[in-house]
């Protein structure tokens, strides 16, 4: 049973800071409020940063793990549609924070919420070195935003 629960909690252990003002020095064109990880599910190796502002409110930061994973944030600050099809399944994290995961052809699997206007999406691949993020991973990363 200790085991058991160790397991389930392991997750949370393996979660980690990086240079988050990184994000912020280079998005200094954004105009609006948005917020970013506390903490993700691996030590980062590097980030890159690219922004479609002013063009368009976007910006996405991909993260790279020491060990080979990767995940990527995208964030928009636009009116979008919530998902309503089959393909997404709903799940509820934090305190209360609805949200929804999708998997593409590509099988990246993709955790995507609103929060006050911003829509969020976390995503993670399989690559020749690393597998993809586990939906746990995402979740725990998604309950840090600040």
């Amino acid at each position: 049973m200790i085991v058991l629960m160790t397991a389930a909690c392991s997750t949370g252990d393996d979660m980690q800071s990086y240079d988050k003002e990184k994000i912020t020095n280079e998005l200094g064109a954004v105009d609006f409020d948005y917020e970013l990880p506390a903490e993700v599910p691996m030590e980062v190796d590097t980030l890159e940063v690219e922004s479609f502002v002013p063009d368009q409110p976007i910006f996405v930061a991909n993260f790279q793990g020491t060990k080979g994973q990767s995940m990527e944030l995208e964030v928009i600050n636009a009116k979008m549609e919530s998902p309503g099809s089959n393909l997404f399944d709903e799940i509820e994290f934090g305190e209360g924070q609805k949200g929804f995961f999708y998997e593409n052809a590509q099988s990246s699997r993709m955790l995507l919420w609103e929060k006050n206007g911003v829509h969020y999406q976390l995503k993670s691949a399989e690559s020749e070195d690393a597998e993809a993020l586990e939906d746990e991973e995402l979740i725990a990363t998604a309950e840090t935003f600040e």
